[in-house]
């Protein structure tokens, strides 16, 4: 490929992942909006009383949307290691101090320790979104 069209693919590339953040945002927001809404309602003083099918359906619901929030957070964890590998890959290409480059890094040990937190995180958040799924249905 031509510079040219190498810029307009990377753009897009960049354009392309920037759009796949901003819908997974959204989704973030909208399942999680419904979860903590209806969670609150049954927690409250007077819960709405519900037919079995109602109570099955939010049941569903709830599962439906633990599961939409977790693979919401392992898609940003994974564009997260795909941006890694991308990075991984380039600095072997860039020979350093040719042609005054220089790459400034951290430590490996503090990618050790940052991978085995947010690896942690995602882990620990979809496990919470099944707990509170399964406790949030438990209610009804």
């Amino acid at each position: 490929m031509s510079d040219e069209k190498d810029a307009a693919f990377n753009t897009y590339t960049a354009n392309w992942v920037s759009r796949i953040d901003s819908m997974n945002n959204s989704l973030i927001l909208v399942a999680g909006g419904v979860m903590s809404i209806t969670i609150g309602a049954f927690l409250s003083a007077t819960p709405p009383s519900l037919d079995g099918c109602s109570a099955t359906q939010i049941r569903i619901a709830w599962a439906l949307l633990a599961v939409s929030l977790a693979c919401s957070i392992m898609l940003k964890f994974t564009l997260v290691i795909s941006g890694a590998m991308v990075l991984k890959g380039w600095e072997k290409k860039v020979k350093v101090n040719e042609g005054g480059r220089i790459i400034i890094d951290s430590p490996k040990w503090i990618h050790i320790i940052a991978w085995l937190l947010g690896s942690s995180a995602a882990l620990f958040c979809i496990i919470g979104f099944g707990l509170i799924s399964v406790g949030a249905g438990s209610l009804l």
